[in-house]
This record gives structure tokens, C-alpha cells and sequence, in this order.
């Protein structure tokens, strides 16, 4: 998009004001990365899923996902075979994937009325069996 579009979008106010509603950093790296498009069909569907999403947290609360700290590098290291985390980011990590959890629960059993948020929801994976599986191993 050209400049004088972003500007008369004032795009830069507009990711501002949407970064209010931002919980943590991962979310804040997402809007940092956003750009304007010019695409109408997918303009669209954005906001469509953004419109279900507003609805959702009206009926629900805001899923619980606020205030996590950036697990990027613990799951960058865990990809080196042989590497390890120390017991800090297990248990940040624990907290990150026990609220994806809860969050993906929360949508699913919405799935009817929030058919859009639904499919975002499926591609949370089921963390409940690695959560047993850490759960009480770190003191």
C-alpha cells in the first residue's frame, strides 16, 4: 500500500489504539508485523473474524492469554537436540501452554455460535497430555 494510503488510514494510530487490547509480547510482535492490505476478500474475512471475535469476548471475557511472557526462545532451544530449559522456562512454558488450553476448551465448546473463531481454535494443539506428563515435576 502506498504512503499516502497508510496515511489517510492512519495506520500507524490505528495499530496504536489496537495494541491497547494487546496482553503480552507475542501478541505485540503479530501487530508489529501488520500491514495494510488491498485484497477485499481477505480484508473481509479479517474482519468477519474479527466482528465473532468481539462478540465472543462480550459473552465470554477476553480469552486468557494476557500478561504471558515470550516463550519463543525456550522453544527455539528445545529444538536443539540435547538441549535443555532450566526450571524458570518450564515453568513459563508450562503456564503458556496451559492457557492455550484453557483457551482452545473455552472456544470449543463455543463452536456453534463462533464458527469462524472454531477453526482458529483447532489449530491450538491439545496440550492436556504433555501437561500431565510435566505436571508436579518441577518444584
Amino acid at each position: 500500500m502506498n504512503r499516502s494510503s497508510a496515511q489517510l488510514l492512519e495506520w500507524e494510530e490505528l495499530k496504536g489504539l489496537i495494541g491497547r487490547y494487546i496482553g503480552g509480547p507475542l501478541g505485540r510482535a503479530e501487530l508489529d508485523a501488520l500491514e495494510p492490505s488491498v485484497d477485499r476478500e481477505s480484508i473481509a474475512a479479517v474482519l468477519a473474524e474479527t466482528a465473532e471475535a468481539m462478540d465472543f469476548a462480550r459473552e465470554h471475557g477476553r480469552p486468557p492469554l494476557g500478561g504471558l511472557d515470550d516463550i519463543s526462545e525456550s522453544v527455539a532451544r528445545l529444538r536443539i537436540q540435547g538441549a535443555g530449559l532450566d526450571a524458570e522456562q518450564i515453568a513459563l512454558l508450562t503456564a503458556f501452554l496451559e492457557r492455550a488450553t484453557e483457551t482452545r476448551t473455552q472456544i470449543s465448546a463455543q463452536s456453534a455460535r463462533f464458527p469462524l473463531l472454531a477453526v482458529r481454535g483447532t489449530r491450538i494443539a491439545d496440550f492436556r497430555p504433555l501437561l500431565r506428563e510435566v505436571s508436579g515435576k518441577i518444584l
